[in-house]
C-alpha cells in the first residue's frame, strides 16, 4: 500500500521548543484547551498524545484522540438491520456524539466500543402522514429493539496535501449487544476489524499542524513528567517522530456488514475460526520509520 507523500515528512529544521510548549497538557482531558492554542475551529479534530518520562527524555506512552462533535446533525439508521424483529419504519437516532467521548485505548486508529447509555440518541417511528414519533423505552421490546454499542475505525485519507494538511477518513460502525456481550464473545472483540454494520462516515483534520519541517506534518501534544517550564529537556526529535508514527501506523480497513444476519454469520464464523482474522491495511498507510533508532554510543 502507498504510504502517505513524502512531502509531508520533510526534515529541515527541528520542532521548536515553543510549539512543544503550546501542546504541553496536565491530562488528556485538557487536549481541547492546547488545540486552541493552535487555532482550532472547533470542529471535529485528531490528534496524537505523547507521555513523557519524569525527565523528559523519554516517551513512555502514545495514543489518539478526538475533539469536538462528530456529527454537526444527526446519524441515523434503520432498527431493522441492527435486530431481526423490528419493524422497518423505525430508526436509531444519534444526535450530539462528542469526539471526547470516543476512547482508542488498544493504541491504534479504532475506537473502544461505546456503549448506547454513553451516548445521546432515540429511536422514532416514521410515517409518511405524520412528522417522526419517539418510542418510550416501555415500548423498546415491543418492537423488537435491543442494546447497542459504537465504534469509530479511522485510516489516513488520501486527501491529505502539504498545502492542506493530513486528513483521517472514518467510518462509524454499530455493533448490536452491551459492551460486556460483546468482549466475551472474542478477544477479537477489541480489533479494529471485527465486523459492524454501518451507521456514518466521514473526514477530519488531523492537528496541530507543524510549523517546522521536522519530519512530521503534526505537532504531537505532551503530557509532560515534569512541566515544561521547570525541566525544559525534552525527547530527541527521533523519538517524539516514532512515537507519533507507533500510533498512526496502526490502521485496518473496517470490516462491514448489511444486516444482522449476516452479522451474525460473520461474528459466528470469526468465533469458531479466529486463524482466519486478518486486518485489510488502508489505501494510505503511515510510513514507517526507515530504520531503528540508535542511542548514543551505539551503533
Amino acid at each position: 500500500m502507498p504510504p502517505l507523500s513524502p512531502e509531508l515528512f520533510l526534515d529541515s529544521e527541528k520542532l521548536s521548543g515553543r510549539e512543544l510548549a503550546l501542546a504541553e497538557l496536565r491530562n488528556f482531558s485538557d487536549a481541547p484547551e492546547a488545540l486552541s492554542n493552535f487555532n482550532w475551529n472547533g470542529k471535529l479534530t485528531g490528534f496524537v498524545v505523547l507521555g513523557l518520562s519524569n525527565d523528559n527524555k523519554q516517551v513512555t506512552g502514545a495514543s489518539f484522540g478526538l475533539a469536538g462533535l462528530v456529527d454537526e446533525k444527526e446519524m441515523r439508521i434503520e432498527t431493522a438491520k441492527l435486530w431481526p424483529n423490528c419493524k422497518a419504519n423505525v430508526f436509531l437516532v444519534i444526535r450530539g456524539l462528542e469526539g471526547h467521548s470516543l476512547m482508542f485505548s488498544e493504541g491504534g486508529l479504532w475506537s473502544d466500543l461505546l456503549p448506547d447509555e454513553e451516548m445521546a440518541h432515540l429511536f422514532v417511528e416514521q410515517s409518511d402522514d405524520r412528522a417522526p414519533s419517539p418510542l418510550l423505552q416501555a415500548d423498546y421490546e415491543e418492537n423488537g429493539i435491543g442494546r447497542f454499542c459504537i465504534r469509530m475505525n479511522c485510516q489516513i485519507s488520501k486527501n491529505s496535501t502539504r498545502e492542506k494538511g493530513v486528513f483521517v477518513k472514518f467510518t462509524l460502525l454499530v455493533l448490536p449487544g452491551t459492551a460486556k456481550e460483546l468482549l466475551a464473545k472474542s478477544p477479537l472483540v477489541r480489533k479494529g476489524e471485527w465486523p459492524g454494520i454501518k451507521l456514518g462516515e466521514g473526514e477530519f483534520q488531523l492537528g496541530p499542524a507543524a510549523k517546522a519541517a521536522w519530519g512530521c506534518p503534526l505537532v504531537p501534544l505532551i503530557i509532560s513528567g515534569t512541566a515544561f517550564s521547570k525541566l525544559g529537556t525534552a525527547p530527541r526529535a527521533e523519538k517524539l517522530r516514532r512515537a507519533v508514527n507507533s500510533v498512526l501506523g496502526k490502521a485496518v480497513v473496517p470490516e462491514t456488514s448489511r444486516s444482522y444476519t449476516a452479522l451474525q454469520t460473520k461474528w459466528d464464523r470469526l468465533i469458531r475460526h479466529p486463524e482466519e482474522s486478518g486486518a485489510k491495511a488502508p489505501a494510505v498507510t503511515w510510513p514507517a520509520p526507515s530504520e531503528p533508532e540508535l542511542e548514543k554510543g551505539k551503533k
